[in-house]
């Protein structure tokens, strides 16, 4: 049976913007499921590779749904509320020696969705371009943070001995990799030391990992680690932000669990235990 590679991608759609945490912003989940996937057509993958031009970018990042293949996570029960205290944005800024009104800010910089939350409270919202409570929105890269969070919930229930404990111990695959040796607090600082650029609109292997998963979904994104074997400086050292060692550090690729969060899933519990975290509709994007 195919093992396969699902994460939380959007944000919220119920226009509810209830947390059961304090995670509102993104779920960021990576969970492990067997699951089909469409055979990526012509046209869809074209559309992937250029999502990200400013062009289309403003509404390609609102149509995962369409353009890849997902699995949907209906809300949850128990949320906590968030109250609300609108504020104007009655303000002005200066940036490249011109002073510009915040209420326009949005507008240009083609932002389809601001939320602001200060002291827990909601103080602006607003939604641009057709965008509205109930749209769905790629949370990207928000997700590494909660990645983290739930590594030390896990460290906390005893799911996980501690951040010291080495990477081999979940990926054993690495042996002999520039990962060998390093600990999941390396991962989590990503402070590896590992040679790699994280830019995958430059040729090379940030650019054939992203292409290879993300567009014409042939690989697994981590899959990537396996063919880096060198490390550009002393572990611990210096910050290299590192997509792929976020993947790492929630991934064991033998058992089929959920490591490194606070329950182990096993036989598609998994959505069930997202559905307890959100108290919005949202849908995780399929990687093989």
């Amino acid at each position: 049976m195919k093992t396969t590679v699902i994460y939380f991608r959007q944000i919220y759609s119920s226009g509810k913007r209830r947390i059961r945490t304090a995670a509102l912003v993104v779920t960021g989940l990576l969970l492990f499921l067997p699951l089909a996937h469409a055979q990526v057509s012509p046209a869809v993958r074209e559309f992937r590779l250029h999502m990200f031009e400013p062009a289309v970018s403003v509404l390609a990042n609102r149509t995962f749904e369409l353009m890849f293949d997902t699995a949907r996570v209906d809300a949850g029960d128990g949320a906590w509320g968030l109250p609300r205290d609108p504020q104007a944005l009655d303000f002005s800024y200066a940036f490249d020696g011109v002073r510009l009104d915040a209420e326009g800010f949005a507008g240009r910089t083609f932002t389809n969705a601001l939320l602001i939350l200060k002291h827990g409270r909601i103080v602006h919202e607003t939604y641009l371009n057709r965008a509205t409570a109930q749209t769905h929105f790629n949370s990207y890269s928000m997700g590494k943070s909660i990645n983290s969070i739930l590594t030390g919930i896990a460290i906390a229930d005893g799911s996980l001995p501690s951040v010291d404990a080495p990477i081999l111990d979940y990926m054993p695959e690495l042996k002999g990799t520039a990962y060998d040796g390093l600990t999941l607090k390396n991962l989590l600082q990503m402070r590896t030391g590992v040679e790699w650029d994280d830019n995958f609109f430059a040729p090379g292997p940030g650019r054939d990992a992203h292409v290879g998963a993300f567009v014409d979904n042939e690989i697994r994104y981590v899959s990537a680690a396996e063919k880096i074997l060198e490390r550009a400086r002393p572990p611990g050292q210096a910050f290299n932000y590192n997509s792929i060692e976020a993947r790492i550090g929630s991934i064991n690729t033998h058992s089929v669990e959920f490591q490194g969060y606070p329950v182990i899933v096993r036989d598609g519990v998994c959505l069930e235990m997202a559905k307890q975290l959100l108290d919005f509709d949202a849908a995780v994007v399929l990687e093989k």
